[in-house]
């Protein structure tokens, strides 16, 4: 009776261990999902802020947008003004000076948009100026962004199909963890040699004549060495772009 407690108590331990873990990610990934912020400073007062917040709300990074209708410089000191206004390497800056009709975009060294990328955001504000909408010009502009760092997905985030296969594979993941962890752990109960290549312990080797382990020493792998390399590299800025509209 005790032994049957003790198994049901183990079983009990690992599925909350299980549900804790799943629940670690969950929870990350939410977070992920919610750490792109999106900060709108209209001075010029000319934009819908609350239309132009759930358009940059898709993008996959943070995104900065202000306006302003007392700058003095000319475009190039207009982009410095831009890239200085970056808070992060994974930002997009959008400025719009109102006064003298200058725009510019710029991201930092994470965001994988190029200067014909963040070119082509500016033609699109441009295009959808209008001699006036400054909302419609900078949602043109956003969108344009996003297809670029998504290669033209959808933005609409998880579909009901996508959610019910997340939810089915979460499910099957769960189970077969589950059943494994029972097969282990009756296995080990029955005496015989623990799954995963007859190892247990790190460094012993089951050996099946004599029911004992025996210690072998520990491969110790040669150092690699790290080729790799990101985007724009770690600091500094990325793709950026300017125009008069």
């Amino acid at each position: 009776m005790s032994i049957h407690r003790s198994t049901k108590s183990h079983y009990g331990r690992t599925l909350l261990i299980v549900f804790s873990f799943l629940s670690m990610l969950f929870v990350a990934s939410i977070s992920h999902a919610y750490a792109n912020t999106v900060n709108i400073n209209d001075q010029s007062g000319v934009l819908d802020s609350n239309k132009v917040r759930s358009d940059a709300a898709h993008l996959p990074v943070s995104v900065l947008i202000y306006t302003t209708k007392t700058f003095t410089g000319d475009q190039n000191e207009l982009n410095n003004d831009a890239r200085n206004h970056l808070y992060g390497t994974n930002t997009v800056d959008i400025a719009i000076d109102t006064a003298q009709r200058h725009l510019s975009i710029q991201s930092g060294s994470q965001v994988k948009l190029s200067d014909g990328q963040a070119s082509n955001a500016v033609d699109a504000f441009k295009n959808s100026f209008h001699n006036g909408d400054y909302t419609g010009a900078t949602i043109a502009a956003i969108d344009s962004v996003h297809d670029a760092l998504t290669n033209g997905s959808s933005s609409g985030g998880m579909t009901p199909v996508g959610a019910v296969v997340g939810v089915l594979l979460a499910t099957i993941f769960l189970v077969c963890l589950v059943f494994f962890i029972i097969s282990a752990v009756r296995n080990r109960r029955r005496g015989g040699p623990p799954m995963g290549g007859g190892r247990r312990g790190g460094n012993q080797q089951w050996n099946n004549s004599n029911n004992v382990y025996h210690p072998y020493p520990v491969y110790t792998p040669p150092p690699t060495t790290n080729t790799g390399g990101g985007f724009s590299g770690g600091g500094g800025f990325g793709g950026g772009a300017g125009g008069s509209f």
